[in-house]
C-alpha cells in the first residue's frame, strides 16, 4: 500500500511538472508576441484586450493547466 502510494505521488507531481511547464511555454511565447506587436508597431494599432477577452485566456489557461491532471489512469495506447 505504501509503494502504491509513493506511485502515485511521484505520478502527481510528474503531472504537475508537465502542467506548469505548459503554462510557463504559453506564457512565454505570448510575452514574446507582445514584443514582436510592440516591435512592429501592431500593438498601438490593435484595441485592447476586453474583459471578456481576458476571462476566455484565464479559462484556456486554466484548462491547458488541469489536462494532464484530467488524463485517464489506465488509457490503452493504440497501435
Amino acid at each position: 500500500a505504501a509503494r502504491r502510494a509513493v506511485a502515485g505521488v511521484e505520478a502527481l507531481r510528474a503531472r504537475a511538472v508537465v502542467a506548469t511547464l505548459g503554462l510557463v511555454v504559453v506564457l512565454a511565447l505570448e510575452a514574446l508576441l507582445a514584443l514582436a506587436f510592440d516591435a512592429s508597431g501592431l500593438a498601438a494599432a490593435r484595441a485592447p484586450r476586453g474583459l471578456a477577452e481576458q476571462g476566455i485566456g484565464v479559462a484556456l489557461l486554466a484548462w491547458l493547466f488541469a489536462l494532464p491532471f484530467l488524463v485517464r489512469r489506465h488509457a490503452v495506447a493504440l497501435p
